[in-house]
């Protein structure tokens, strides 16, 4: 049987995936060039429970103006919408929550709780049965 001579793709592709896979185990590089450093971000992320990896609120993302607060805060829709039924959905023209209005998305949720903190609430949605 004859050998078949490794390509040059073949060669780099042989050295591309150990190098991959080392770099996957590496730690994040935190906030990288974007000018934030972990004092400066508006949440409290140096202590406390928004001190996570970047990657938990912006790893799935291309800019660090992208996040999710679902990965941690994944409340069930239901019970959230509930929850917030004092605040007028979006599309109306009366909003009692300033012109915010509630939607069930990240954007919405930050425009409330910009600093990771609570927001207190009326509880108007809460019924027992």
């Amino acid at each position: 049987m004859k050998e078949k001579a490794m390509s040059a793709t073949g060669a780099g592709a042989r050295l591309c995936l150990p190098l991959l896979a080392l770099l996957a185990c590496q730690q994040s590089p935190g906030l990288g060039n974007s000018g934030f450093t972990r004092a400066s971000h508006k949440f409290q992320i140096v202590s406390g429970p928004h001190a996570v990896d970047c990657n938990t609120c912006h790893g799935d993302f291309q800019s660090f103006g992208q996040f999710t607060c679902f990965n941690c805060h994944g409340h069930e829709k239901l019970l959230t919408d509930m929850l917030h039924v004092s605040l007028v959905t979006r599309g109306t023209a009366s909003l009692p929550d300033g012109g915010v209005g509630y939607a069930y998305d990240n954007v919405s949720c930050l425009q409330c709780h910009s600093t990771g903190a609570g927001v207190s609430y009326n509880y108007a949605g809460i019924t027992v049965n």
